[in-house]
């Protein structure tokens, strides 16, 4: 991911109190890269698993075995969705973070409101004088 200024983490921004506890968060979870890694490895076995399935002769090994086999295929499947869900969480959050942090260069700025506040003002005494 990216940075900001120095070595600080993009989403490490903010307030002293909320960068401990957002990079304190990045840093208990696994990284994106991982999740991703498991993603692609539970997706790969889940076609593997869907193409060994299909193969004559598949149902001979025996009930147990075939009940087995599904099983650990749709417990494939579903560690992929969750790693999906997870990435889609993760891509949001780090959005928000961004928003936040931009909000809090413009808006949230103490000076520019100031700024906004007077240009605001000039406007509606320059209206006032040209309506006399």
């Amino acid at each position: 991911m990216g940075t900001q200024q120095g070595s600080k983490p993009l989403f490490c921004s903010g307030s002293e109190d909320s960068t401990t506890k957002v990079c304190s968060l990045r840093r208990s979870l696994l990284s994106q890269r991982h999740w991703r890694t498991i993603g692609l490895v539970a997706l790969a076995t889940c076609g593997v698993m869907a193409w060994l399935g299909t193969r004559p002769g598949f149902s001979e090994y025996g009930r147990n075995t075939v009940l087995v086999f599904w099983a650990i295929f749709l417990l494939s499947l579903l560690v992929t969705l969750y790693m999906v869900l997870l990435d889609f969480r993760y891509i949001r959050m780090e959005y928000k973070i961004r928003e936040r942090a931009l909000f809090e260069e413009t808006l949230g700025n103490e000076s520019f409101r100031r700024e906004m506040l007077q240009a605001q003002k000039e406007i509606n005494t320059s209206e006032g004088d040209q309506g006399s």
